[in-house]
């Protein structure tokens, strides 16, 4: 994706971010109505100032990336997350769940 359509915001201070920002930037389509926007913060309603390491724009879906250095895969669902890594799982609550962001299956909120 050229410039002018992808606007690093700000350069990322850690390397494997901007590894994966290249390796994102390099297999996005070069067409319209793709934008995309990296490494940039804004300011919550509740005065907290958060980070956004890319959003990014597409014919029908905005995206909002967190990026995330873990080698492995991970799989899961809204409930649990599991990283798999050289024959080992490692088995966690969704991050959204322990921060009260959306409910738990079965939960009225």
């Amino acid at each position: 994706m050229k410039l002018g359509r992808w606007v690093e915001v700000t350069e990322s201070a850690y390397p494997w971010e901007r590894e994966a920002l290249g390796y994102l930037r390099e297999q996005l389509p070069d067409t319209e109505p793709f934008r995309a926007w990296s490494n940039f913060e804004f300011i919550a309603e509740d005065g907290s100032i958060n980070e956004i390491d890319l959003l990014l724009v597409s014919l029908y879906t905005i995206y909002l990336l967190e990026i995330k250095s873990r080698p492995g895969r991970l799989t899961g669902d809204t409930g649990t997350w599991t990283w798999s890594h050289e024959g080992r799982n490692f088995i966690d609550d969704n991050p959204l769940l322990r921060r009260g962001l959306f409910p738990r299956a079965g939960h009225a909120g």
